[in-house]
């Protein structure tokens, strides 16, 4: 029985299993609201596909970003290197849920209905895998020192803290945009608490004192900057064409 359980934990780690966990509650619970609105069989059918597609090809990009930012794993043989890199979650992220939205459209779905409903899962799913990375010892925490011990800050246990009370606050405050709300919520809470994970992954702009997740914390929140401000250029220019 240990050695089957040896094996068994070599080839499936706990990260893993927290991932897989994760990923069959945020379906579960996006299946529950799509059916509480009404969506149909066959809808939910298409929007399950649409969000398995969406999440493997997320999983891959996320995957893959490390080998931009950590070259010596090219020296490695694929599976080797896939099992090597491990994750990066916001390329994973941005892939998932722009195919997400581009295979809802292809499939004849209300998009911003499905967000709508759909985006609480996505903290869900991250909190819980969050809690994998406390097990497999990555996203560890940053060193400190009180007087004579030393410990790790339990860094994945606050940002899943965090992930957990967005889940509440999209579900009973309900915004109109809860995925601009997570986008913005997120790559905030990230910048800030990253000088408490003390986890390097490598450099993505040379001569830059931020991490990589740092600065795509900074890409995507001018992201949405952008996005909100589009509106607004659009009506100053409007009233820029009256006025001539």
């Amino acid at each position: 029985m240990a050695v089957f359980f040896q094996s068994f934990a070599r080839h499936f780690s706990l990260y893993n299993l927290m991932a897989a966990l994760g990923l069959c509650a945020a379906l579960v619970f996006a299946l529950r609201r799509l059916m509480a609105d009404d969506f149909n069989g066959r809808a939910l059918h298409r929007i399950t596909a649409a969000a398995a597609v969406a999440f493997f090809a997320g999983a891959a990009a996320s995957n893959a970003f490390n080998w931009l930012i950590y070259p010596e794993l090219a020296t490695l043989p694929l599976l080797t290197r896939i099992r090597a890199a491990g994750m990066t979650f916001y390329p994973g992220m941005i892939c998932a849920v722009s195919l997400f939205a581009l295979l809802l459209r292809l499939l004849s779905q209300p998009v911003r209905r499905v967000f709508f409903l759909t985006v609480p899962a996505f903290p869900l799913f991250h909190g819980i895998a969050r809690i994998g990375c406390l097990f497999a010892g990555c996203c560890y925490g940053r060193e400190l020192t009180v007087g004579t011990f030393s410990f790790r800050f339990p860094y994945p246990v606050l940002e899943s803290a965090f992930l957990f009370a967005l889940v509440l606050f999209l579900i009973r405050r309900r915004p109109a945009r809860p995925l601009l709300v997570y986008c913005t919520a997120y790559p905030l809470f990230r910048f800030f608490a990253e000088s408490l994970r003390g986890d390097d992954r490598g450099a993505l702009l040379p001569g830059i004192s931020l991490s990589v997740s740092q600065q795509i914390s900074l890409a995507i929140l001018a992201g949405v900057l952008v996005y909100i401000s589009i509106p607004h250029i659009k009506v100053h220019l409007h009233c820029h064409r009256k006025g001539r």
